[in-house]
């Protein structure tokens, strides 16, 4: 899933000194980038940032002049979208809120699973983006951060905290009063 970190190292073997690697980094028939490393280890390392379909080559040539060559390749995907709202994030307990998804996406394939991690142990799991998912908080007051998290078919996963409110759970309002009971006043009819 983008963004992929590729890392590679090999050892090439031959009878004479291996005297040159190169690396090729290629997507379909664009070169995307290359190095040349010499002596026993060669490594290569990238950063993909596109979904699509990469491949790897080590090129290697010894002092023989002889070459030989290995190509590798993987299909990247993009991570899936989050897009929800909110609502009635603030007031006394228990406070329901709710949540409305937005026209979240897969990024690539299709949505697997989407779980709204509430705070204060309450979790809703979906198989899709639910249009609108709803909890009421009975926890202790204070501020909860709802957190969403879709899986694409992929395997490819969003963990999103950063777009949405904090809830914040005040201390229900209790009434009370003390009267003086000593004095009656009565009325007389």
């Amino acid at each position: 899933c983008v963004p992929y970190i590729i890392l590679d190292s090999a050892s090439v073997t031959s009878a004479f000194p291996v005297v040159e690697h190169r690396w090729y980094l290629t997507s379909g028939s664009t070169l995307i980038t290359s190095t040349v490393n010499g002596g026993l280890n060669p490594t290569f390392n990238s950063s993909v940032n596109v979904a699509g379909n990469y491949c790897v080559r080590l090129w290697a040539r010894n002092s023989n002049n002889d070459t030989c060559s290995i190509t590798k390749c993987i299909d990247i995907a993009n991570r899936p979208v989050s897009n929800f709202t909110f609502s009635n994030t603030e007031g006394c307990v228990p406070l329901c809120v709710t949540a409305q998804c937005n026209a979240s996406s897969a990024g690539s394939g299709s949505i697997t699973s989407v779980q709204i991690d509430w705070g204060c142990g309450l979790v809703s799991p979906f198989t899709t983006c639910p249009p609108t998912a709803t909890r009421c908080y009975s926890c202790v007051p204070g501020l909860y951060s709802p957190t969403v998290v879709i899986t694409n078919s992929f395997g490819c996963i969003t963990r999103d905290t950063t777009h949405y409110k904090e809830v914040r759970l005040i201390p229900p309002l209790v009434a009370n009063f003390n009267a003086d009971t000593t004095y009656a006043i009565c009325a007389t009819a």
